[in-house]
Order: C-alpha cells, then structure tokens, then sequence
C-alpha cells in the first residue's frame, strides 16, 4: 500500500478533469438551467478560485455555455439573481447558508483541497 505522503498531487487540471468525472457520475447530465443535454460546462456557483468550495457538490452545477455564460441571461451574470433564486430552491435555506458560510469561512489552500478531493474520489 502506497504511502499517502509520498504520493503524488495531481495538478490542478488533473484535479478539474477528476472532479469532472466524478460529478458525471452524480448528477444528471443536463443543463440545469435548459433542461437539455449535451456538451456541458461545471458551472460554480461561489467561484472556482476559492479553494474551500472548488471541489463542492453543492456548489457545481452542469449548464451549457450559452446558460453559462453565453450572453447577460447567463447565469455567470446572475448569481445575485436568477441563479441564486434556482440554487436556493435546489439546496434549501439550510444547505445554502451552510455553503455561503464555507465560501466565507473555508480558509485552505488549492494543494490541500486537492488532496481532500483525492481521497474522496480515489
């Protein structure tokens, strides 16, 4: 059995294609803002470079680029609005005040969230 100190981190792009997978594997593959298939983007509703919520379930979503970002109707450009409203109904109050408060509070590293996801996703 391999020593998890002397195991290699996957880079970041590593990382994103793993977590990729794996959400594939948990959600539907359609547009949670269309309803459609088809080649999907993870969208993140409390950005990306925060560390803390990265590699969060409850924080990525699969949208198409036009959902995404595609024109001011996507929801890259309403996460004070159309996308926060969806997000509330989808996590419930309690869910979502607990990710908010993990996007605020959650204090690690890029390295250190690679290695939580990991583990979790071996």
């Amino acid at each position: 059995m391999e020593n998890q100190k002397n195991k290699k981190i996957w880079k970041m792009k590593t990382a994103d294609k793993k977590w990729r997978t794996y959400l594939l594997s948990k959600k539907p593959n359609i547009c949670a803002k269309c309803g459609l298939g088809g080649k999907l983007q993870v969208s993140h509703f409390w950005t990306a470079s925060n560390s803390a919520v990265r590699y969060c379930e409850d924080n990525c979503d699969f949208l198409h680029y036009h959902c995404h970002y595609g024109n001011l109707d996507g929801w890259e450009y309403q996460k004070q609005g159309k996308y926060r409203e969806w997000k509330l109904r989808q996590l419930g109050k309690k869910i979502y005040s607990e990710l908010e408060k993990r996007y605020y509070q959650g204090k690690i590293t890029r390295q250190e969230a690679i290695k939580e996801l990991m583990q979790r996703i071996k």
